[in-house]
């Protein structure tokens, strides 16, 4: 599976899992398998997609390599 299409299903199954923790909210059930799944998911995807964030720290980083 291509690294687009994993990022995809990670990301349709949060939001599947989202709607099903809404549910169980509602109606007063627990939700920690859930909550432990999407917990698990948003770890995986964290670490597949690059943060938005992530060139300014690298050039920050390479910035003040090359004043000392």
């Amino acid at each position: 599976m291509s690294r687009y299409r994993t990022i995809k299903v990670i990301q349709m199954e949060i939001e599947r899992l989202n709607r099903d923790i809404d549910l169980k909210i509602i109606h007063g059930l627990s939700y920690r398998r859930e909550a432990h799944r999407h917990k698990t998911l948003t770890s995986q995807l964290r670490h597949m997609v690059p943060s938005r964030l992530q060139w300014l720290r690298n050039s920050l980083s390479f910035v003040s390599l090359m004043l000392f």
